[in-house]
């Protein structure tokens, strides 16, 4: 008797202690215009609960103005950085321009070479910060989820997410327990000049099949 009550005692703690969690295997890809598939390693997958997920996006909760301020991310300090940051690069833009050309005049055409590439690397990060501005500006107008918030919330509390990053053939795995989550995942691709980025951010309740994150279920993101 004292057997069998050990036995069920055991069984009951293994089934608390796990929580009935489940392993989930997926992978990252992307097929390309030509029916390519593309493998994406190196990338973050993420799962947050719907308590995370809310705090992330919603900017009007104190939880996440006191989390973002504290990892300088809420969308008004973003903005406001790379305006300023935007205007200063541009300043330094002309100012290093025009040194140059002055170095020119007077014949010290080293100088003239560096002001030309500090002009040229300071209008590179100006026109960066412009970039970042317009896609925040893009998602507002368009009712979206800001998945560049979201990215950072993430960053900023990643020990506390559930998460695992892909591996060469862009496969990960986690243990999740049976409830929803929100998956968000992003990645970037150099093809010949352009710099392509992709975004997944749906929600996701673990069903013991594989996951895949591919162009099916990508996040759109505004032009």
């Amino acid at each position: 008797m004292k057997t069998i009550v050990m036995a069920v005692f055991i069984l009951a703690v293994s089934l608390l202690t796990g929580c009935g969690k489940q392993e989930v295997n997926g992978e990252v890809f992307v097929v390309t215009q030509s029916a390519g598939n593309v493998k994406l390693g190196l990338v973050t997958v993420s799962f947050l609960t719907d308590e995370q997920y809310k705090i992330a996006t919603d900017s009007n909760t104190a939880s996440y103005r006191q989390l973002l301020y504290t990892y300088k991310t809420l969308d008004s300090v973003i903005v406001f950085n790379n305006t300023r940051d935007f205007k200063e690069n541009l300043r330094l833009y002309a100012i290093d321009t025009e040194y140059a050309q002055i170095y020119l005049k007077r014949g010290s055409y080293g100088a003239y070479a560096s002001g030309l590439n500090d002009a040229a690397e300071e209008k590179k990060q100006a026109n960066k910060c412009l970039e970042i501005l317009s896609q925040y500006k893009s998602f507002s107008a368009n009712n979206q989820v800001n998945v560049l918030v979201v990215r950072q919330f993430i960053d900023g509390l990643k020990d506390k997410i559930v998460h695992d990053k892909t591996d060469a053939d862009g496969k990960f795995m986690v243990e999740l327990s049976k409830k929803i989550y929100h998956v968000y995942a992003s990645a970037t691709r150099q093809v010949a000049e352009k710099k392509e980025s992709y975004y997944w951010n749906f929600e996701y309740t673990p069903d013991g099949k594989k996951l895949f994150l591919s162009n099916d279920n990508l996040y759109p993101v505004p032009e």
